[in-house]
């Protein structure tokens, strides 16, 4: 099956499906996940940063912010932006291993090009350093 790329919040005890459900299945008793990719976006690493959260994408090669809303003691997606990459293969990076905030507060991407997987660029692989901005 391809595709079905998954966020979900975990809650103890909870029953997301696997294996008899995959992704949105809308069948009780199983948890729906809060965003699911139709098309493959393999999520590598990711973290919050600003209250929203961040998800770096190796195949997709784009890293994903992710505006969340607390409803009725649920997140759910306001949005989605696809940084550094417009659709799922033209990323100016390339692929992005993980997504992590440093001490600093800034946010970071790590690349990982040079796996056997990736175009190779000049300069891979990096550390990306991204400064806050403005909501």
């Amino acid at each position: 099956m391809r595709g079905k790329d998954i966020i979900n919040v975990i809650r103890k005890g909870g029953n997301y499906g696997w294996p008899r459900a995959v992704g949105r299945a809308g069948v009780d008793p199983y948890i729906d996940p809060i965003i699911m990719w139709k098309e493959a976006t393999p999520p590598g690493g990711m973290t919050f940063w600003k209250g929203d959260l961040f998800v770096s994408t190796m195949r997709s090669e784009a890293l994903i912010r992710i505006r969340l809303e607390e409803r009725n003691g649920s997140h759910e997606p306001t949005s989605i932006e696809r940084w550094f990459a417009q659709d799922r293969s033209s990323g100016t990076c390339g692929r992005l291993r993980d997504a992590a905030v440093g001490p600093d507060n800034r946010l970071y991407a790590l690349t990982t090009n040079r796996d056997g997987r990736g175009r190779v660029r000049p300069g891979d692989d990096r550390i990306l350093r991204i400064a806050p901005q403005a909501k």
